[in-house]
């Protein structure tokens, strides 16, 4: 049968493993679901396959237990997909909606561990570029108006968030690396591009990145200010507060209490003469 566990973010789906981003009980599990599709291929008489299967789920128990993983030579995504499949061929819904649960978890987890990777990687220069922020059209490499694909094409896909500011449009992030993207569902353009972190609180390398009059993630509210002059629209929730500059096309969010209070956490560069 297939293990019950609390799904956390589980790392893998790259044909390496690392056992510093997954919790020691799904990994277990994991390895576990495989160890339970070997012995149904048994039941079926499939054995020289069960076989196959019993050394993937020994391979994988080792990888989470070695601190430098070498490559599996097969994809756990797509073997507890093969399993689900099989599940339900024999009418066992239940489990195969269990193992089902466990690879979206898994494709999940690879997806942010090679998000972060790449981002501090041989990727990295070709998002920072130049290393500055243009209200209303850059940050970095990233413009508006580019294709989605192309972002896609350097961090891989990023997580769905559903709609964006309006209709047509999807808002998608890649947490691990601080950027959030709205794209327009029709042409791929990218409509609204934000970037968070700061030196104190989550500090991505868009902390590198400065507008020409040098504000920044960490910038103060008093810089802020005296380099933008008067926001257009000032918003609070109580939680943070969002000074919205749309005729130049950049915001920003200082959050109200933590580590980065009254310092910008997060900027967000929209098209000039974006209405608030």
């Amino acid at each position: 049968m297939v293990r019950r566990t609390a799904l956390w973010l589980l790392a893998g789906a790259l044909l390496l493993v690392s056992c510093a981003i997954i919790r020691s009980d799904v990994g277990s599990a994991t390895a576990a679901s495989l160890q339970d599709y070997a012995a149904l291929l048994r039941e079926l008489n499939r054995h020289s396959e069960a076989a196959e299967m019993e050394t993937r789920a020994e391979k994988l128990r080792q990888a989470f237990q070695n601190p430098y993983p070498t490559p599996l030579g097969f994809d756990p995504v797509a073997t507890l997909k093969e399993y689900a499949v099989l599940l339900k061929s024999r009418e066992k819904e239940d489990e195969a909606k269990e193992v089902e649960e466990l690879t979206e978890e898994y494709h999940l987890a690879n997806l942010a561990h090679f998000q972060r990777s790449v981002f501090q990687k041989s990727q990295r220069a070709k998002l920072l570029g130049d290393k500055r922020i243009v209200p209303g059209e850059r940050v970095g490499q990233l413009r508006l108006g580019d294709k989605l694909e192309e972002v896609v094409s350097v961090l891989g896909s990023g997580v769905p968030h559903g709609q964006g500011f309006q209709l047509g449009t999807t808002a998608y992030a890649w947490d691990p690396t601080g950027l959030w993207l709205i794209a327009d569902d029709t042409t791929g353009a990218v409509l609204w591009i934000s970037v968070e972190g700061g030196p104190v609180a989550n500090p991505h390398a868009w902390v590198e990145l400065a507008t020409r009059e040098g504000l920044r993630l960490g910038s103060t509210e008093e810089e802020v200010l005296a380099a933008m002059g008067k926001p257009a629209r000032t918003v609070s929730d109580g939680v943070a507060k969002s000074l919205y500059f749309d005729r130049q096309g950049i915001r920003f969010t200082l959050p109200i209490r933590g580590p980065m209070a009254g310092k910008v956490a997060a900027l967000r560069v929209v098209p000039p003469g974006t209405q608030p």
